[in-house]
């Protein structure tokens, strides 16, 4: 009985020894308790004597710390990779996970913008449920639009980008405008010309001012 008693108290102590031993995340290990004792949701990866603390499937590392890529279970928004994700959040009844919040839809691994959704740049919209989105960067707030030329249709007939309209379900630039390379309208013809001479002028006039 004693030794059986012995055994097991080198057994906890053991245990106890590797969860105290705490690795970081990239660090070196032995076992997996190296890891999750310093960084839940962790393993030990890798060939032996070259393992790592590496996030497990369905996080990403951030800092120090794994964080629930979209679709994995969390409890509160802190569990979610907001970095990769910032439109990321923790949603649902029961057991919750990360989600996209409203006005955004999941692209792979990423939250794509709506149309009608502020945007920086065309890769910031959902090109999946809108084949044509482009963000309109002529809009005095620049929002994800459909395209010039693409599909209008339904509830995307207001959608068209700044200078055009929706005709026969296709938006097309309005008179005076000429579609761009980027789905967008911009002026034609010598008057197209003389603005973009202006801004020319005047970006040369600010260089100058600074020079001088």
């Amino acid at each position: 009985m004693f030794r059986y008693t012995l055994v097991v108290a080198a057994i906890l102590l053991v245990n106890v020894l590797e969860w105290s031993h705490g690795v970081a995340l990239d660090g070196t290990c032995t076992t997996a308790q190296n890891c999750t004792g310093t960084t839940p949701n962790s393993d030990c990866t890798g060939a032996d004597g070259s393992k790592t603390c590496k996030c497990i499937t369905g996080y990403t590392k951030q800092g120090t710390a794994c964080k629930a890529n979209l679709g994995t279970t969390c409890s509160n928004i802190t569990d979610c990779d907001t970095i990769t994700n910032p439109k990321s959040e923790c949603t649902g009844s029961g057991t919750k996970s990360c989600t996209c919040a409203t006005g955004y839809t999941q692209q792979e691994t990423l939250c794509k913008a709506d149309l009608g959704i502020v945007c920086t740049a065309s890769t910031d919209c959902d090109t999946v449920t809108t084949t044509d989105a482009v963000c309109d960067l002529n809009a005095d707030s620049k929002i994800c639009a459909v395209g010039v030329d693409g599909d209008c249709s339904g509830s995307k007939s207001t959608k068209c980008p700044t200078s055009s309209t929706c005709v026969s379900n296709k938006c097309a630039c309005s008179t005076g405008y000429t579609a761009t390379t980027t789905k967008l309208c911009s002026k034609s013809g010598a008057e197209g010309l003389v603005n973009t001479m202006s801004m020319l002028v005047l970006l040369t006039s600010g260089i100058m001012v600074k020079i001088f």
